[in-house]
């Protein structure tokens, strides 16, 4: 595997950990946890070395809709995610 000490990890601004993928060579998640169902919208800077981006609990939802997949399961899932988003704004407003 690659060593990936010298590599920053952050999340709007905060250190993070990677995690390594079990059973998968250089593979390594972040985990942004605790996401209120009303801040599923909210705009996490993320930065891996010297490449950012902006990502959402929606940008999921966004990306996976996009694809156009044979797949009603996920895409069940992901509308009802965005659905519960909606119904939370709303509720919390």
């Amino acid at each position: 595997s690659t060593d990936i000490s010298g590599i920053e990890f952050s999340v709007n601004g905060s250190a993070v950990t990677p995690i390594a993928v079990e059973g998968a060579d250089n593979l390594y998640v972040i985990s942004i946890e605790n996401i209120a169902v009303k801040d599923l919208d909210v705009i996490y800077q993320i930065k891996v070395g010297g490449i950012t981006v902006t990502y959402s609990a929606l940008s999921y939802v966004e990306a996976i809709l996009a694809l156009n997949l044979n797949n009603n399961a996920l895409n069940n899932v992901v509308k009802a995610i965005y659905d519960v988003s909606v119904a939370a704004e709303t509720y919390f407003a």
